[in-house]
């Protein structure tokens, strides 16, 4: 056990002083031949960097837009909600019909369900065509 324990200590004595030699050759060694060497391998990733920023802002734009898409929708939806509850009771308290006062919140309610769940569709068709997303060259 002490003999593993001595060859794998050896063996981490050696790749730490080789690593050492590497450093130091590195550090000393002329900069414009190391320069030379690196620069054609970083011009291919160039590019890619540029399409990888495009793609990236390109999708937070999306995101962005959506995000604001759905708080409109649900301000909207709760802004249209409560005029048409507002604009019913007014109705009720008038006594507008006062015959049929008391079929009037059974339909009401589903008169409001029934604008409420097609909203969000109505409302997002429309932003789609107004909120279109800029082209990447606006925001770069």
């Amino acid at each position: 056990m002490k003999c593993l324990h001595a060859q794998t200590l050896a063996r981490f004595r050696r790749f730490q002083a080789m690593n050492f030699h590497h450093c130091r050759v590195n550090r000393h060694s002329h900069r414009g031949a190391l320069n030379s060497q690196l620069a054609p391998a970083a011009q291919p990733i160039l590019p890619n960097l540029e399409s990888l920023k495009q793609e990236i802002f390109a999708s937070l734009r999306t995101s962005l837009v959506a995000a604001i898409n759905e708080q409109v929708i649900s301000i909207l939806q709760q802004e249209f909600t409560i005029q048409i509850q507002q604009h019913v009771m007014q109705a009720m308290q008038q006594n507008v019909i006062p015959q049929l006062q008391q079929y009037i919140p059974a339909e009401v309610h589903r008169a409001v369900s029934d604008v409420t769940t097609s909203l969000p569709k109505i409302i997002r068709s429309t932003l789609q065509c107004q909120l279109q997303v800029p082209p990447a060259a606006e925001l770069s």
